[in-house]
């Protein structure tokens, strides 16, 4: 289920104007242009975690298909002798 919240944000005239515009010009709505936007910038602040974190989260491919980077660490510093 998705649940959608109003929020109200103040902003200063010109990148509101600006970010209403490029909403009409991407066929989309100011709303789920600042969706995207957050997003994009949540996902980033999540790369100040280690960079061999960072990696693995990244792949997706062969025998690593389905892992789970943070139980693989997890298991990895369990067994740490």
């Amino acid at each position: 289920m998705v649940y959608h919240m109003k929020t109200t944000i103040d902003l200063p005239d010109d990148l509101l104007m600006e970010a209403k515009t490029a909403a009409i010009l991407r066929k989309t709505t100011l709303r789920q242009l600042v969706a995207r936007g957050l997003r994009r910038e949540l996902q980033s602040a999540s790369e100040d975690e280690p960079s061999a974190i960072r990696s693995l989260r990244r792949l997706d491919a062969g025998p690593w298909r389905g892992v789970s980077a943070d139980h693989y660490v997890e298991d990895l510093r369990r067994n740490w002798a």
